[in-house]
């Protein structure tokens, strides 16, 4: 949230555990919403709001937080399209895939544990990179570093670096997202992107021409589908290939970048100077 001469931007990332599937008729997570809903109407009764995607916009216009004219949708954060680019893979005949993000469990890194454990390649690295946090939801370091399915990397900083290693990058989420950077930077580095379907990876994923969603009604079948999927692709190089260059493409082409992100809030900021 961002404020100056009495004007206020609130910036939107995605609606996360608040308006998650599970919440729908359970009365603590209804009361929660109803208290967080008052506290934002107040907030936001002469603010400017962005959000990720429309489907989140529609959200908070339906449920009366803010009036139409008070939003704007831009494509996720953006990402450096001078860093994150494609370039040839040439991992000889292993596969590598990757979880990167937060290691929580609504992220569906249990999912992923549950693929790897379905695939026992030995030509199919299968990684993990994040950082440990305190939520109860996370998944702990030592059994990531025990897992004998997987490599845990830790936090990673370079990740370019990583994705340039990187044939498929994988998030089968349960999480109301906004549009994660990880599978941004994956698609802009020529990666393949896996996942779940939600409003954010709607807005990037074309099915089979830039990446994948995972349409399973149940944690078993999403990891049944994701090893599957993965087998698959290791068996096509140039179906890899170009699901790769298409990714690359649709994310310089869409405005997922830096500049194109930067250009929606001047934008924002200039309206809200004028109307002080």
């Amino acid at each position: 949230m961002l404020g100056w001469s009495g004007k206020v931007v609130i910036t939107v990332p995605g609606l996360g555990r608040l308006y998650g599937e599970a919440n729908p008729g359970n009365r603590k997570a209804g009361l929660r919403r109803a208290i967080v809903e008052r506290f934002l109407r107040i907030a936001a009764v002469r603010a400017e709001v962005t959000f990720e995607t429309a489907a989140d916009r529609d959200v908070w216009i339906e449920r009366r937080l803010i009036r139409p004219e008070q939003a704007t949708t831009t494509q996720g954060t953006g990402v450096d399209l001078d860093r994150f680019l494609p370039g040839r893979r040439d991992n000889g005949e292993q596969l590598n895939v990757l979880f990167a993000g937060r290691l929580l469990r609504s992220k569906g890194i249990d999912v992923y544990l549950r693929a790897a454990a379905i695939m026992r390649d030995t030509a199919i690295q299968r990684r993990i990179a994040g950082f440990i946090e305190t939520d109860p939801d996370a998944v702990s370091a030592e059994s990531l570093k025990s897992h004998p399915e997987i490599q845990f990397l830790g936090q990673v900083a370079d990740m370019d670096r990583l994705l340039r290693e990187t044939d498929i990058v994988v998030l089968p989420s349960r999480y109301r997202e906004g549009v994660p950077r990880i599978l941004i930077e994956a698609a802009a580095n020529g990666c393949i992107p896996v996942t779940t379907r939600f409003p954010g990876s709607a807005i990037l994923i074309e099915q089979g021409k830039t990446g994948y969603f995972l349409d399973g009604d149940s944690d078993e079948e999403i990891a049944q589908e994701l090893a599957a999927r993965i087998r698959e692709l290791s068996g096509d190089p140039a179906r890899r290939a170009s699901i790769g260059r298409a990714a690359a493409e649709k994310v310089r082409r869409d405005g997922f970048g830096n500049a194109d992100v930067a250009n929606a809030f001047l934008a924002i900021y200039r309206r809200a100077v004028g109307k002080v």
